[in-house]
């Protein structure tokens, strides 16, 4: 039910998503106040938003957009913090934290890049082959589930599944047989 007084978030790398640019337009002729989040400036998105927040990731050069993805986050992030610190629910030390991890998060990036190469190969071996993948996550992990499904499909061409964890119990469970990986987020 959209009125005049719903606010619409859309997000959009390119901000040409034909689907988006169809429920924004949609909500746009019914009032809505449509915020976007957008890593392209001058796109239609931008154009059909009543306030835009550019994502600055430049320009995407991989089919799997891995960098417009992290940038969503950070920027979906401090949009979160900046309304619960107007509603009085985020507290200016919340916010000054969140901007410090947000700033050492390249360098952690990095560092898990470093360390972590022959367990990520390791796991990739073991994922070799298969005729399919299960991504898992619970809570707020669920969206990186569904994007790491996304990843794997885009890069590789193998099927895979997202499911929230506690769902996995029903019907999914089905397919779980030897060799058939399962990532947990």
């Amino acid at each position: 039910l959209v009125t005049s007084k719903t606010v619409v978030l859309a997000i959009s790398q390119s901000g040409e998503t034909m689907d988006t640019l169809n429920a924004v337009r949609d909500a746009k002729a019914k009032g809505a106040t449509i915020l976007s989040v957008l890593n392209v400036l001058g796109s239609t998105l931008m154009r059909l938003s009543t306030v835009y927040i550019d994502q600055n990731a430049g320009p995407e050069i991989g089919v799997a957009s891995t960098k417009a993805f992290t940038s969503q986050i950070a920027v979906l992030l401090r949009l979160a913090a900046t309304i619960g610190r107007k509603k009085g629910e985020v507290s200016a030390k919340e916010i000054s934290e969140l901007e410090n991890a947000l700033h050492k998060t390249p360098a952690l990036i990095q560092s898990i890049l470093n360390t972590k190469v022959e367990d990520v190969k390791k796991i990739a071996e073991e994922c070799d082959g298969a005729s399919s993948v299960c991504f898992l996550g619970r809570g707020i992990n669920v969206p990186t589930a569904l994007e790491g499904r996304l990843k794997l499909l885009e890069l590789s061409y193998v099927p895979a599944i997202a499911y929230p964890a506690g769902e996995s119990k029903h019907g999914f469970i089905a397919l779980i047989e030897e060799g058939f990986p399962v990532i947990f987020v």
